[in-house]
């Protein structure tokens, strides 16, 4: 579809999303012949859609993880079983907090928006930036900066230099998909079990020396946790089998089957 096209049908494509996979945004580009048709602004008119479609996207979520100071978080948003938006969420503990929103079109990343807040002195820093992507090589990038949101939100992007060469943004979501899926240095195993005055928790270390660490808030006991706190060296470094849920960026326990043995809750 040509880009000219798109205002007078915007608030249509918007309401028939809703009600019919065919106007889904996914597809509103995907009609486009080549890359190379791709603009800012159909690249905005295309993530302004998938935000606003958010909610009826596939949602998958990571485990929450944490290395020193920094903690990650990552979710993933699919349409149709195909990846449209993944988002990170990265906190160094009382530096800066940033999110990274990476929308895709056929597997390829059209648009990077970050959001970050810098901890400076007794104030802070807030910075939007955008990098629109075509065949793979960022060709704008924009940016806006204030020392609140409220005067963020009321800034104008302004164009910046952007980089020229190609950008291995596979290698990026590669990273991601790994999060989401618990795989290589993110490859958890029991290390410990903790509790605090803050509750419980199931402590987790990546298989790799150095590597990550993770976190699961029990607020429901069950068999399998009383026989982790009871003899936590039958389970030191074993994969757990279970599950949990993700609440305000927090991997919570979910509680299984009283059928469910302590042997059972190891993954061999």
């Amino acid at each position: 579809m040509n880009i000219k096209f798109y205002a007078p049908l915007l608030a249509a494509t918007i309401v028939a999303a809703c009600t019919t996979k065919s106007k889904h945004p996914q597809s509103e580009l995907a009609n486009q012949s080549a890359a190379s048709a791709e603009t800012d602004q159909s690249i905005n008119f295309y993530a302004d859609s998938l935000d606003k479609q958010v909610s009826n996207l596939e949602k998958q979520q990571s485990m929450a993880y944490h290395l020193a100071e920094q903690s990650l978080y990552i979710e993933k948003f699919n349409w149709n079983g195909k990846a449209v938006m993944y988002i990170q969420y990265l906190k160094n503990e009382g530096i800066s907090e940033k999110t990274t929103k990476y929308y895709l079109k056929n597997d390829s990343v059209l648009l990077i928006k970050e959001s970050l807040k810098r901890h400076q002195g007794q104030g802070e820093l807030f910075e939007d930036r955008q990098i629109y992507i075509r065949n793979h090589t960022p060709f704008k990038t924009t940016q806006r900066s204030a020392d609140s949101f409220g005067a963020l939100q009321a800034k104008n992007f302004a164009d910046l230099k952007a980089p020229v060469s190609p950008v291995d943004f596979q290698t990026e979501l590669s990273n991601l998909n790994d999060a989401l899926k618990g795989v290589n240095k993110f490859d958890m195993v029991f290390d410990q079990f903790i509790s605090t005055a803050e509750g419980d928790f199931l402590l987790l270390k990546s298989k790799i020396p150095g590597g990550y660490g993770s976190s699961i808030r029990v607020n429901e006991r069950d068999q399998l946790i009383d026989s982790i706190q009871n003899e936590p060296a039958f389970f030191k470094d074993a994969k757990l089998n279970i599950s949990w849920k993700v609440a305000d960026h927090e991997a919570v326990y979910v509680p299984v089957a009283s059928s469910i043995t302590s042997a059972k809750g190891l993954k061999r």
